[in-house]
């Protein structure tokens, strides 16, 4: 027999339960999954609000538009559902949820599986195609689709992956005569995956043919290339390869078995080196793979690179390959005159430096290699020597602290020539330090601006300074010293808040003032509150105009440049910024309505520094009913998703002041509607 008390709380679940079948949702399908043996696995979200529920019932269609009811779900926690007579890999199959409450049904949208389809065209391109899942993409899908090949068999990885509003892909086979599965996948942001059924074909392949071996590359009368290579049995035609850009790129094809020439006119061994590969395409069609492991490259000057600073021309060039070289000749032209032998290399030397005897000429040079068969000469390259400029000036103009406690450099630097800027930081009692290096930057960079992430600005004052290297790495200028300010402060009685700062120094004309600023950690604007001198350090801020402050105030001071700057600047610097706490006693509202204005029941206080938080409720039982460690999280009259009945509940909190002192509070809060 039940009690009084039983069937008064039945009577209270129950007017819940009418009060929250209105709005009562669907169980969503997310996931089709389509098993080796035609299984259709299906993954579905529940309902968030399940007052009332009575099952779920799974619908299904082979088909056309007459559905089945297959099962009946009675746990309201079952997400997953197999269909183990699915047969999903004869076609696409169809399913939808029904769930019910006690005051109706709440149907989901249907969803469809995978079908996957192939054509085999022509023995050597599958095309796939497959249908959309829904109308609407599933709740949490992923908005790529993934193809998976199977090759060889029980080799399963991933082809390739294409957007989800694509519904086909064609990839040109390159076997033939054997088998190749696919397969497509969608993955779910709910760790649950849309996979096809497996669907294949059988293609044709033959043996790869054999690799050409290229044995010379020549430069003609033209300036072109002419590549020759030795004949391969079983060649229909031959494939000519050109590596640039790192890509092997096709740009011909030479046919008939005995026609191992070939001349590129499109080349160009003046600018670049070429390299090339030859590949065979056999009696049955199939290209064969080109030689990449034995790079065949014509003879260029990789690099004629003037040292200003030694005064020398140094010169490189890639060894000649196809045959390889047996020497090498450096001939060199002064201001146009004729051409003199100045070094004859051995095979294993491809560089050579050229002391100049005079600056400021042109130096015209071209290499010779020699080889059993012959020679081949590089084109001409033309180099000028001349005497370097040095940078003329170097300025720090300012050291602002970012609000997310990064330093900002801005640097006014002379960058119409080649130099580097090397970043120094100091601070009290510390050597120097080296901090980065600035490489001369794009046309049109100016000012310079430096980011320092790895100091510290609200601990301590930093000290800058910038040291300008020439293009031959030799000290040049040294910038000014510059200063970031350096922000402290404290509270000194209830309402005043004392703030110091070390002062910026290094500024060409100096601070004319310094303004203070404050805000509250709640969001509010940001305020200028007072300036001082240029000459100040110290402010004192008095908050008793606030009858009842929310938040935490927080400082910084921005300086301001005089006029006058050599460069013209007129700077603005910030400080670090820092925060003044007063904590504040919490205390308990006696009350509460969880339909109220204040929809949660928490502690009520001015400020917490954020210590050790413990907030508990008790049901009349001891039972513990609800429990946070964020000051700003409340309870909202609920346990396990519904609302408790009105009454008495006990509150227990325990907080550590900013003095580590640990207050343990506790009492009754009347719950009402």
């Amino acid at each position: 027999m039940k009690t009084i008390f039983q069937i008064a709380l039945f009577t209270c679940w129950y007017c819940l339960s009418l009060q929250a079948v209105k709005g009562q949702d669907a169980a969503t399908p997310i996931c089709l999954e389509v098993l080796p043996e035609g299984e259709v696995e299906m993954t579905f979200l529940t309902p968030i609000n399940t007052t009332g529920f009575i099952e779920y019932r799974i619908n299904y269609s082979s088909g056309g538009a007459v559905f089945t009811q297959i099962a009946t779900l009675n746990d309201v926690a079952q997400n997953t559902y197999l269909h183990g007579d699915a047969q999903a890999n004869g076609g696409s199959r169809y399913y939808f949820i029904e769930t019910i409450y006690q005051e109706g049904v709440a149907t989901s949208d249907t969803l469809q599986t995978l079908f996957l389809q192939l054509d085999n065209v022509n023995f050597n391109e599958a095309r796939l195609f497959w249908n959309p899942m829904s109308s609407a993409d599933p709740d949490g899908s992923n908005p790529i689709m993934e193809i998976y090949k199977e090759y060889p068999e029980g080799n399963w990885f991933l082809l390739t992956t294409i957007a989800s509003d694509n519904f086909e892909y064609t990839e040109p086979v390159v076997v033939c005569n054997d088998s190749i599965n696919y397969r497509i996948e969608r993955s779910n942001i709910n760790g649950c995956r849309s996979v096809s059924n497996v669907n294949g074909d059988w293609f044709k392949i033959t043996d790869e043919p054999a690799k050409p071996v290229i044995d010379s590359i020549s430069i003609n009368a033209q300036e072109n290339i002419v590549i020759g290579w030795e004949t391969v049995g079983n060649a229909l035609a031959y494939i000519i390869y050109r590596f640039e850009s790192g890509i092997w790129n096709p740009i011909d094809t030479v046919y008939g078995a005995g026609n191992t020439f070939y001349e590129d006119m499109l080349s160009s061994p003046c600018t670049k080196e070429l390299t090339y590969s030859v590949a065979t395409i056999d009696t049955c069609g199939s290209s064969g793979p080109k030689d990449e492991n034995e790079l065949r490259k014509s003879l260029r000057i990789l690099q004629a690179a003037y040292d200003a600073c030694a005064g020398h021309i140094e010169l490189q060039w890639n060894h000649y390959r196809g045959p390889d070289a047996e020497k090498y000749e450096v001939w060199v032209s002064k201001d146009d005159g004729p051409f003199e032998l100045i070094t004859d290399n051995s095979f294993s030397d491809t560089t050579y430096i050229h002391t100049l005897p005079e600056i400021g000429s042109a130096y015209t040079y071209f290499i010779r290699a020699y080889f059993s068969t012959g020679t081949s000469t590089t084109c001409h390259t033309e180099i000028n020597s001349y005497t370097y400029h040095k940078p003329e000036y170097i300025y720090l103009v300012n050291a602002d602290v970012l609000q997310d406690n990064s330093i900002e450099l801005t640097i006014h630097a002379d960058t119409s020539v080649v130099s580097s800027w090397q970043i120094f930081r100091e601070q009290e009692g510390t050597d120097s330090e080296l901090i980065s290096t600035l490489n001369t930057p794009p046309t049109g960079t100016f000012p310079l601006k430096f980011l320092d992430a790895d100091a510290d600005p609200g601990s301590r004052q930093y000290h800058y300074h910038v040291r300008v290297l020439d293009s031959c790495g030799t000290k040049a200028l040294e910038s000014n010293d510059l200063s970031t300010i350096f922000l402290s402060g404290s509270s000194i009685s209830e309402n005043l808040n004392q703030l110091n700062w070390l002062p910026l120094q290094g500024w060409h004309a100096g601070v004319e003032k310094y303004y203070i600023y404050r805000i509250f950690d709640t969001g509010q604007p940001a305020q200028m509150i007072d300036s001082v001198s240029g000459t100040t350090n110290e402010y004192v801020d008095d908050l008793s105009i606030f009858s009842n402050l929310d938040g935490i105030p927080i400082y910084w001071v921005e300086a301001l440049e005089r006029t006058g700057n050599l460069y013209d600047y007129r700077e603005r610097a910030r400080s670090n910024r820092i925060s003044i706490v007063k904590e504040s006693e919490m205390y308990m509202p006696n009350a509460f309505r969880p339909d109220g204005i204040s929809p949660d029941f928490k502690p009520v206080y001015r400020f917490y520094n954020g210590r050790y938080f413990l907030f508990q409720i008790f049901n009349r039982w001891g039972d513990l009913i609800f429990e946070s460690n964020h000051p700003d999280e409340g309870w909202n009259g609920t346990f396990n998703g519904r609302m408790v009945p009105s009454g008495t509940y006990v509150y227990r909190l325990i907080y550590e002041t900013l003095e580590a002192q640990k207050i343990n509070k506790s009492g009754t809060v009347t719950v009402i509607y």
